[in-house]
């Protein structure tokens, strides 16, 4: 037993020795090599040389940081966020950052690009401190590099109204859709997408902060844009052909507004490939439009479908299919099924508690 047990450890050290001379043996571009080849089959394996490659170059630069390691730190945060590893994510992402500032290379568009992804990480973990310095910061280094005039700076822009869209300041959002808007027709007026995919984004905000005919005139604007330039092809032409119908709904215009939803969900049905999420939208705005008219059993259909396909997507515990069910519950509670209604918002007000907290 004794010589039995000594021939094992004798072996895991020889196995633990192999493999340390086999990754010192290897350069890091070899191993980055590796990486870049299993990343679209085995996105996992491809995370394990990636990290062995910033460990040989870290180890090779003895501790002293190169642009090369800053870059290795994004894409291990990306690879990380594409295996759902957000926490690790925001660790390597933030990390890149540090590293650029730590070798005064601020004025790149590697950092910029460790800036964008290490705010948008934030983003989604609900650090919203972090986050809106990342984007501010953000804002300023495109402006040094391309110019406070270029598109870059102005998307950098967009990015942070669309930030302050995210947690609710939607006034600030608007200072900055209106700054950036601004500046598109003063440079780029000529760049249709970009003007139309702008007047939608002050169609959105101004609707969020109940200002229906200032949206009304944004959104109608986008949509004429998008047709007159052949845009209707892009994803953006849809989302702000949903705003157009919500808009009309706030207007009264209820007409106007179910044919808008209406080809909004034929469009969205049709379109290969598209985001389930997209098309649960305007079941959902459908079905709420119906109620406002009293037209219940169209209502419950939409409203039925889109509790169905909501947990479907997200699963029983997730916020959107709450809202789901918080919309369903509403249409049997005008409909004096009340047993049905107190069932749902209970469900709906048990998983908005379980995920926000009282």
């Amino acid at each position: 037993m004794q010589f039995r047990l000594s021939s094992i450890l004798f072996f895991l050290i020889f196995l633990s020795l192999s493999i340390h001379s086999n990754l010192s043996a290897q350069t890091w571009e070899s191993l980055l090599d590796s990486s870049d080849y299993y990343f679209d089959t085995d996105q996992k394996r491809s995370l394990m040389y990636l990290q062995d490659a910033y460990n040989v170059l870290s180890a090779q630069n003895a501790g002293k940081p190169t642009g090369q390691e800053a870059v290795l730190l994004n894409n291990l945060g990306m690879l990380y966020w594409d295996l759902d590893d957000l926490g690790n994510s925001k660790k390597y992402l933030l990390k890149s950052v540090e590293t650029w500032r730590n070798l005064g290379q601020t004025s790149n568009e590697d950092y910029a690009n460790a800036l964008t992804n290490a705010a948008n990480v934030s983003k989604i973990l609900g650090d919203f401190g972090a986050s809106e310095r990342l984007y501010k910061e953000l804002v300023q280094v495109i402006g040094a590099i391309k110019g406070d005039r270029s598109t870059d700076y102005i998307k950098a822009m967009q990015e942070l109204g669309a930030f302050y869209e995210y947690i609710g300041e939607l006034e600030m959002a608007a200072v900055n859709f209106e700054k950036a808007h601004t500046l598109l027709e003063q440079n780029h007026s000529t760049v249709m997408f970009l003007m139309a995919n702008s007047y939608s984004d002050l169609g959105r905000i101004y609707i969020k902060l109940g200002q229906p005919d200032k949206a009304f005139s944004f959104i109608q604007h986008s949509d004429e844009l998008y047709e007159a330039n052949s845009l209707t092809h892009k994803l953006e032409y849809l989302e702000n052909l949903e705003h157009l119908g919500i808009v009309y709904e706030y207007l009264g215009k209820y007409g106007e507004s179910e044919r808008v939803l209406l080809k909004t969900l034929e469009l969205k049905k049709k379109r290969e490939g598209i985001d389930q999420g997209l098309i649960l939208e305007t079941l959902n705005d459908l079905g709420i439009l119906y109620i406002d008219l009293g037209n219940y059993e169209k209502a419950g259909g939409h409203l039925q479908e889109a509790f169905v396909l909501s947990k479907k997507i997200f699963g029983p515990r997730h916020p959107n299919y709450a809202t789901a069910a918080n919309n369903l519950a509403s249409y049997y509670n005008d409909r004096g099924d009340l047993d049905k209604a107190f069932e749902l918002f209970k469900e709906s007000a048990d998983i908005y508690k379980a995920n926000y907290g009282e």
